[in-house]
């Protein structure tokens, strides 16, 4: 997810949600509003990420600068983004059962065999910090934001990631099952041979796809900010989230609860907000949601 978001979604779970279906953001391409990228990198890189990042926050404007005058590189830099690997992204969306060892083990294996023809560099996960990919150098003092710039590819699980390298304008490849998978602008990468096709896959072949897979996930994510609170009852620390604006998406339109206003993708039809269950409508009228660190 973008930082400083939610997904509400009642239609499936992470890649099994059906309102990521690439027909459905065809059709909702009309009611959109035509974002850029860099409108889209101004919206959220400036806000704070789920998890803690190690590093400065992110200089928009240095950002923005180092990514219109950056020079051709001599060889691909492929940045590995990693993941907790008991996250139920990685437990549960991997690609015919390879599970998150089998891509690091295969991540290692790319480092060996493409040492002569890459620079490889990997960010490990804020709470897995001691896991490394041999071959790669390690990049953990960088913001994630500035890791992905400096790389020309972006190579991950099922992460998060792959949004923040879409907007980033990099080229995803992904070993898992990612929520984003259906989209035209990222790849498969889970064989040598695969790999070699996306070492020659360049951004602005997919450019297109990348804005209008974004500019929809801006229009059905709900806008949070996220906090901490310390529990004392699982891991020590729970992660809450303040909703600034709530968004239901179906199939329909997005229901939109902010100040008593509506905003649909299909104005004519808004999906029924008594749908949900008591517990979703309680904690909406709160304003609050829960996320275990679990």
């Amino acid at each position: 997810m973008l930082p400083g978001t939610v997904l509400l979604d009642q239609s499936g779970f992470l890649a099994d949600s059906l309102l990521f279906e690439p027909s459905l953001i065809d059709r909702a391409k009309r009611a959109l509003p035509n974002l850029s990228l860099t409108e889209l990198r101004v919206r959220y890189l400036g806000r704070p990420a789920l998890e803690r990042q190690k590093g400065k926050s992110v200089d928009l404007a240095a950002l923005e600068s180092s990514l219109r005058s950056a020079p051709a590189a001599s060889k691909p830099k492929v940045l590995i983004a990693l993941q907790d690997s008991q996250d139920t992204a990685v437990r549960f969306f991997s690609h015919k059962g390879l599970s998150y060892d089998a891509f690091l083990q295969f991540a290692g294996n790319l480092c060996e065999r493409y040492a002569p023809v890459c620079d490889f560099t990997f960010k490990p996960h804020p709470r897995e910090l001691n896991t490394n990919v041999a071959g790669a150098r390690r990049v953990n003092h960088l913001n994630i934001a500035d890791a992905i710039a400096q790389a020309s590819h972006v190579l991950c699980f099922s992460s998060g990631v792959g949004l923040l390298a879409m907007l980033l304008e990099r080229p995803v490849g992904h070993f898992g099952v990612p929520q984003y998978h259906q989209c035209a602008a990222v790849r498969a990468v889970r064989s040598f041979d695969e790999f070699d096709q996306f070492l020659q896959t360049g951004f602005a072949d997919n450019r297109e796809s990348a804005v209008d897979y974004l500019s929809y996930a801006d229009a059905i994510y709900s806008h949070v900010n996220f906090y901490s609170m310390s529990m004392r009852r699982i891991l020590d620390r729970d992660i809450y989230a303040r909703y600034d604006q709530v968004r239901i998406a179906s199939g329909n339109g997005v229901y939109e609860h902010r100040a008593k206003k509506a905003g649909l993708l299909d104005p004519k039809r808004t999906w029924p907000f008594r749908a949900l269950s008591r517990s979703v409508r309680n904690r909406l009228k709160l304003g609050y949601h829960t996320f275990s660190d679990t």
